[in-house]
Parts: structure tokens; sequence; C-alpha cells
């Protein structure tokens, strides 16, 4: 099943049109900050892979909104090359230690690029019946040799990145009864990923005032897993050892296979779908809640939304007015070419009291698509030609 499900995804990869609806890059992408979500298990009907796709989520939140952290980062040792972490844990098959992750978003896209372990030691007196074994952990601090690309910018249809990380975390294992003195130990965990664009459109999700706008998607298929390695004393960590703490060399562990529908001007995506390791089912969605609290506003506006555009075709001057919404300091304007790559700053935008009138000059003939966006939500998408 997982091959056959597989193949659909590289099939309807292939088929997709050479150009996205959306592109994802430093200019609309973000970095990460703390958001709300929620989640549900009441799967509903979920495309993912196709072009031009009407997606609508006929589910609701069931859990109630929780909070994925991340932090603006202070430590100096991170600040060069990250902007924000996040506090976690890794756990190995009961192997568990505190370990944050820190990331960074640039003009060559999402990536955790350092670890943080702090200093904390573990009984194993579960294990061997003196409380007094223990594994110590000091505190590390590293940035990674290799990233683990999240996202490699650009990201658009027939995008496709393979990577793998590396994460190394030292420890001692303190037990007498086996020889262990402090014996130094290393746990080396490699990160691949794999992440593939396998559909974009328009895509509303349910909220408890109706569905929410639409937005413009793309949707990112991603599997990742990792292969952990053990060290003794500088070696190869012998087998009789690894299978006392419950493991063994080359294991493959915390697998993530998942679904994500991101869209523009947020880093969180607007839903993440988690499937099971055979990726033959989703398992659990959940949703940016930040997202969900403004639609009911939104879809009163569009009911009443109206944009007109001309001249279109258009060579020098166009004008773009929008009724039915109030243009403020939050709201902003967008133009991106047909490869989804934004020209906004080559063409000069007067602003008035009902829309933009917006110098194409410098533009060359083609196809290009402008949007107005408020408080983070896209609320028109029109488009328009240069000829001459």
């Amino acid at each position: 099943m997982y091959t056959r499900l597989l193949l659909l995804f590289v099939f309807s990869s292939s088929t997709l049109c050479l150009f996205a609806q959306l592109s994802l890059d430093v200019s609309n992408f973000p970095p990460i900050k703390t958001y709300r979500v929620s989640s549900t298990n009441d799967l509903g009907s979920l495309p993912f892979a196709g072009e031009n796709m009407q997606i609508f989520l006929d589910t609701t939140a069931t859990s109630p909104a929780g909070q994925i952290s991340y932090e603006k980062v202070s430590d100096d040792f991170f600040k060069k090359d990250c902007d924000a972490y996040s506090v976690g844990s890794m756990n190995v098959n009961g192997l568990t230690y505190n370990i944050n992750y820190y990331f960074s978003t640039n003009q060559n896209g999402f990536h955790e690029n350092g670890i943080y372990i702090p200093a904390q030691a573990y009984s194993q007196g579960a294990l061997t019946g003196n409380n007094k074994d223990s594994i110590i952990f000091e505190e590390q601090k590293y940035i990674l040799t290799q990233p683990r690309e999240i996202l490699q910018f650009p990201v658009s249809a027939g995008y496709f990145n393979e990577s793998v990380s590396r994460r190394v975390a030292k420890f001692k294992i303190h037990i007498p009864a086996y020889g262990l003195n402090y014996a130094p130990a290393q746990h080396v965990a490699n990160v691949v990923r794999q992440d593939t664009v396998t559909g974009w459109g328009k895509m509303r999700v349910y909220t408890p005032s109706g569905p929410s706008p639409a937005y413009d998607v793309l949707v990112l298929f991603s599997l990742q897993h990792q292969i952990d390695s053990f060290y003794l004393n500088g070696n190869p960590a012998p087998g009789t050892l690894l299978t006392a703490f419950g493991q063994k060399q080359g294991q493959r562990t915390n697998v993530r296979n998942r679904i994500y529908y991101y869209r523009a001007n947020r880093s969180a995506p607007l839903l993440l779908a988690n499937l099971n390791e055979d990726v033959t089912a989703f398992t659990s969605l959940f949703f940016d809640a930040d997202s969900l609290q403004a639609p009911s506003l939104v879809n009163d506006v569009e009911k009443n939304l109206v944009t007109t555009l001309f001249p279109n075709p258009g060579r020098e001057l166009i004008q773009y007015q929008i009724l039915g919404i109030k243009l403020d300091e939050s709201t902003s304007f967008r133009i991106v070419d047909i490869t989804g790559k934004e020209v906004t700053p080559v063409c000069q935008l007067d602003r008035n009291p009902s829309g933009i009138t917006a110098d194409i000059s410098a533009l060359p003939n083609g196809l290009y698509t402008i949007s107005t966006v408020k408080a983070g939500l896209q609320m028109t998408h029109d488009t328009f030609i240069v000829q001459r």
C-alpha cells in the first residue's frame, strides 16, 4: 500500500503544470512565531494531490486550542544563525532527554539550524536496581553542520527536496556493575527528510462561524525519520549494552509522515495532517487556530466585496478598486508574475481610499495576478495582462 500511495504522489507531482498559483519564499514566509493550534480526529474529506484544487474541509476542531511555542533567540551563541527556538525533547525507545531546537528563516529557506541540550541527569535504577546508576548530560550547544531543511526556497509546484542532517548528544554512563564509570557516550541521530509539493489550489476550512476565506495553498507531502547510532568510549557501542537499554544500531525511529497546507504570509500551516507510518491513512488534523478566529468578519466582507481592474490588458497604468472593505494600515497589495515571483517592487503603487493605481510600465508582456491582503488574510485575487 505504501508503494502504491507513493507512486500516486509521484505521478500527481509529475503531472502538475509548471507554474503554481502560489510560490513561497522569504518575501511571504515570515519567521516562525508562537501560534495556537486546535485538533480533530474527524478527518472529513481531504484531497492532497492535483492542480488548481478547490478544497473544503467540512470538519471542525474538536479539541481546545493549545499552543505551539517558539521563543525569540536571546543566547548570543545562536543569534547569528537563528531567529527562533522551541523547547522540546528527544525520545528514542525509552532514552529521553531535553533538547531545544533553533530555527532560521532567510532567503534560502526555513531550517533547523542549531541544538541546545541543557545539563540534566537521569537515574537508571529501574533498569539496574540501583538508583545511583545514572546517565548524565552536560550542557551542549552547537550549530548544525548540515541544517535540517524544512523548506528550501522557493517552494512552488514541481518542488522536491531531500536532505539529511546530523544531531549529536554527548552523555556519560555511570553503572559500575557494567564496568561503566562515567564512560563517555554519544547518541547520533541522522534525520532524513523528503518533501514534495503534490498539489495547489484554494482551500477553505470549517469554523464555528462558517467556512473560512478561500486561501491559496501549496500542499507539501513530507516524509521524515531518523537513523540512530550509539557510541561508547569513541567506538560503536556493544550490542549487549544496547540490548539492555532497548536500543540497536541503525534503528529507524521518530517517523513523521505529514501533509502541510501552506499559504502566504503565515509560517504556521493552515492545516497539518498526520499520517500513519505506512502512509496509508490519516491519523489526525491540526488547525492553525489563530487563522480560524477571523473568518466570521471576513465572510461578511466577502459577501459584499467587489473588485474592478482596468484597463485589462494594460500598458502603463492600471486601476485596481475594491468596494466592501476598509483599506487601512493592515492592508497591503502584491503583484506576482506567472511563475509566482513577486514583482511588486518594480511597480509604483499609489494608494487611494478605494484602491490603488499601479505603474506597470516596467513589467514585460505577460500574465500577472494582483492580490489584497488584510491582517494577514488574502481578501482578493485578480488576474491582468500586460500587452504592448
